[in-house]
């Protein structure tokens, strides 16, 4: 008999409230410049920007960045992917697949059920 939801699956839905309420910006990046010292801010491409901001995917709940296509902990990108199944079998969340920046490979993306 189930006794709820499990730790890693209490962790996905806390990660993904946490990324409802604050987003990460993939649309640009801050540099520093070598000669001032200050922060600047570099807009990527208007091709390059992010479709899916409200989708997190299974890789970066998994702790791994959104580009690195080497993974040397899949079973935890397993793990995490079993259990974003369970809880969209409950109905807790949505998946979809996304790509994210338009490069790299598609994956799947998590969201909170609305």
């Amino acid at each position: 008999m189930s006794k709820g939801l499990g730790r890693r699956q209490r962790e996905i839905l806390r990660k993904l409230e946490h990324y409802r309420d604050h987003p990460p910006d993939y649309n640009g990046v801050w540099l520093r410049n070598w000669r001032t010292g200050e922060q600047v801010y570099h807009e990527y491409p208007k091709w390059r920007h992010d479709h899916y901001p409200e989708w997190m995917t299974v890789r970066e709940l998994a702790g791994l960045r959104v580009n690195d296509l080497h993974c040397a902990r899949t079973s935890d990108v397993e793990n995490t992917r079993r259990a974003v199944r369970k809880l969209e079998a409950a109905g807790l969340v949505e998946t979809k697949m996304i790509w994210r920046n338009d490069h790299g490979q598609c994956q799947i993306g998590v969201r909170l059920a609305r």
